[in-house]
């Protein structure tokens, strides 16, 4: 079984796609192998901070399906930078994002972007 992946390659990889320095399907691949390291591993075994990272993973390997986009950056970044026993207060608050954004109108801002429309 792989590592898991550190929170600074993640706030690093998504530090790269806010800058435009990568895109989404890079982003997404790098996810994908980050997520293979998980798929032993049950997620309540992991330690609240890690836990953070493994929802990270888990949203950035569906990327084009869950339509993951750069401006949802700084609202992830503030998720893995979550102080320690502040984790169930940030859990709510990504469920609340996720569960709460408009993916019609997200589907319709990425209609024409050909990484989006093919996924």
């Amino acid at each position: 079984m792989s590592e898991h992946p550190p929170k600074q390659d993640l706030i690093c990889l998504l530090e790269q796609w806010q800058a435009g320095i990568i895109d989404e399907q890079a982003v997404h691949g790098q996810a994908e192998a980050a997520y293979a390291a998980y798929r032993e591993d049950e997620e309540d075994q992991l330690s609240a901070q890690d836990a953070l990272i493994y929802h990270v993973v888990c949203v950035l390997e569906v990327l084009p399906t869950y339509m993951v986009i750069k401006e949802d950056v700084p609202f992830i970044l503030n998720f893995l930078n979550t102080a320690p026993g502040r984790e169930d207060e940030a859990m709510e608050a990504w469920d609340d994002y996720w569960n709460l954004l408009n993916y019609e109108a997200r589907k319709v801002l990425l209609s024409n972007h050909p990484y989006y429309c093919n996924s």
